[in-house]
């Protein structure tokens, strides 16, 4: 029988083991140097690091935020297999514990510039305090600033940010359990890197299959599932999936800058996104 979790993050899926701890906060939390949103307390990432015991064959999908638009093809593959996913730095989570479960993760990247837009319309549909909007930016290009500056509470150390994530995780890259996914490369060629997903978790799929996954985890299915799904996850998670999109939101000056902060910190890594078709 399928696990069908809720694909957020560890925090998540370990909400009802950590009710009792839950603190009320007007800003971000710290936790080793690291801010969390509030409501992503750190309670749960420590016992998710020191305390629980990760089930064996286990399959986790690790990406920043607004990164893993198409997350649910881990979860809709033909397969019996927990899925949970998280966007944590690789310090706060427990690698070698996953690697002692025999389970296998799965890294999502998408390019950064769509990714910024995608994570400031995403910050606009969240209840947040006032100090942590502040904090953010609430205009895009004060969001903007601040973002590429770390100054916004994602899990990361003051300073860092998503390419920060990016090269920490891809220390990883040849382990023979670990898998890169890039979602341009979902979105153009679908079909094909469901069928590289499913090969690298040893899950047998057919042409059927494959067709099902690829229309039930499209962009235009997920939206009619926010429709009249209950908890609303699904509705400030789905916007428009695009590629290319953040030449509507970026000025010039902003959209080389990036290019810019991105060589710097990822130039070394190999690493090539893809920033329109």
């Amino acid at each position: 029988m399928q696990n069908n979790l809720d694909l957020n993050s560890i925090q998540l899926h370990l909400t009802e083991h950590m009710k009792k701890l839950s603190i009320a906060t007007n800003g971000p939390e710290d936790y080793k140097g690291y801010q969390f949103m509030p409501g992503f307390g750190f309670e749960a990432t420590k016992y998710a690091h020191d305390e629980w015991n990760i089930p064996e064959n286990s399959v986790f999908v690790s990406s920043f935020p607004k990164t893993a638009g198409k997350f649910d093809v881990f979860d809709k593959l033909p397969h019996s297999t927990k899925v949970f996913a998280t966007h944590l730095p690789v310090e706060l989570f427990n690698y070698e514990k996953m690697r002692r479960s025999n389970s296998k993760m799965i890294y999502v990247m998408r390019n950064p510039k769509d990714q910024a837009v995608s994570w400031f319309h995403f910050s606009k549909k969240i209840p947040l305090p006032d100090e942590t909007k502040k904090q953010m930016g609430e205009e895009w290009n004060k969001f903007f600033h601040n973002y590429v500056n770390g100054q916004h509470p994602q899990c990361n150390k003051e300073g860092q940010w998503y390419p920060d994530h990016i090269k920490e995780w891809m220390k990883y890259k040849n382990d023979e359990n670990f898998l890169v996914v890039v979602y341009e490369d979902m979105k153009t060629n679908f079909q094909s890197e469901i069928r590289r997903i499913a090969k690298f978790l040893d899950v047998d799929i057919g042409d059927n299959d494959v067709a099902n996954v690829a229309e039930v985890c499209s962009i235009k299915s997920m939206k009619e599932q926010a429709d009249v799904e209950k908890t609303g996850f699904l509705k400030i998670n789905v916007r428009k999936g695009e590629i290319g999109g953040w030449k509507n939101q970026f000025t010039v000056a902003q959209s080389e800058l990036m290019d810019k902060l991105i060589k710097e910190q990822l130039g070394d890594t190999g690493i090539e996104f893809t920033y329109e078709i």
